[in-house]
């Protein structure tokens, strides 16, 4: 589903496959190296990369679900400006 090397680095990781999650769906990245991930642990490297313990308690937001929308808005915004900056060197 991913041109991405890395599924967290990938749009789809964060939009398509969650909502596959959400209706009932397993969903395995293939990784760079042809391994598989299942989607819980690309989420919770995603909350690695961006410094943030999923386990940790989010001062504005007290359940799970909104903690995990606010890491992926946060790592939509880095694919946005990683695509942008990208372009703009074309």
């Amino acid at each position: 589903m991913c041109a991405e090397k890395d599924p967290i680095e990938c749009h789809r990781t964060l939009l398509v496959a969650q909502s596959l999650v959400a209706s009932g769906c397993v969903v395995k990245h293939i990784l760079a190296d042809g391994e598989l991930e299942n989607y819980e642990a690309a989420v919770e490297r995603i909350y690695e990369h961006l410094g943030r313990p999923k386990n940790q308690m989010c001062i504005f937001e007290n359940t799970a679900e909104s903690r995990d929308d606010a890491i992926y808005k946060e790592q939509e915004r880095r694919i946005k400006n990683r695509l942008k900056r990208h372009r703009s060197h074309l």
